[in-house]
């Protein structure tokens, strides 16, 4: 790519959405510091602050046709810093145990590197499923109400711990959707691979359904090809 291709690739990917997707990401440290400090009511404030931008982002992107490649990674990758800096300082402060940061991470890792290895050979760009929007909204929801109840337990007993059980049970009840949109992305993945594989094209397709339909044609073009021979 020549520098002039470069710059206005750049500057193609540079509006209001990915802006605000950006300055979520650049919340991520200032929710850690609060955490850590046990300041939870302003990581409360900028968590959910920054967490409405993404509803906002993501409905500019669609209402104004500003979806972007950067958009397409840059808006789930600032949600899941978010979220796994959050129950990361959660694990450190010791109200939650370690399995459930270890098996969300797991899963952020695998959707990411497995993403960028599709998008690398086939410049396809995998959307997330109807479980992984479930996951990201109760662990979204999960996080506020577990800063909550520090800020609660705060200012009621003095100790953020107070409702650390609770915390525990809807941090795991979050963690279900998140096993399964594990399991299905590496259905997913191993489906893509196959379909590159066999030679099918991923240009023009919106979605996995589409590749996934080029792929069950081409199946059966080959298994008509094979009666008539």
């Amino acid at each position: 790519m020549t520098k002039s291709k470069t710059a206005n690739f750049i500057i193609s990917q540079i509006n209001i959405p990915n802006t605000l997707s950006f300055l979520r990401l650049c919340a991520v440290p200032f929710v850690a510091y609060a955490i850590l400090n046990e300041q939870f009511l302003i990581a409360l404030i900028i968590y959910v602050v920054a967490s409405l931008t993404d509803a906002v982002d993501g409905y500019i992107a669609r209402a104004t046709n500003q979806i972007t490649v950067v958009g397409k990674f840059l808006d789930p990758l600032a949600d899941k810093f978010m979220q796994l800096t959050a129950i990361a300082m959660f694990t450190y402060k010791a109200i939650i145990p370690i399995f459930i940061i270890v098996i969300f991470f797991l899963k952020e890792l695998f959707m990411y590197v497995g993403g960028f290895i599709i998008y690398k050979r086939e410049h396809f760009v995998v959307n997330s499923n109807i479980w992984g929007r479930i996951a990201s909204a109760l662990f979204f929801a999960a996080i506020a109400v577990t800063i909550l109840l520090s800020v609660i337990g705060q200012n009621t007993t003095g100790h953020y711990l107070e409702y650390q059980f609770q915390s525990f049970v809807l941090l795991t009840i979050a963690l279900i959707p998140v096993i399964i949109a594990f399991v299905i992305y590496i259905v997913i993945y191993f489906r893509l691979k196959k379909a590159a594989q066999e030679g099918i094209d991923f240009d023009k397709a919106a979605s996995i359904q589409d590749i996934q339909k080029k792929y069950e044609q081409k199946k059966n073009e080959s298994i008509i090809d094979k009666g008539t021979d």
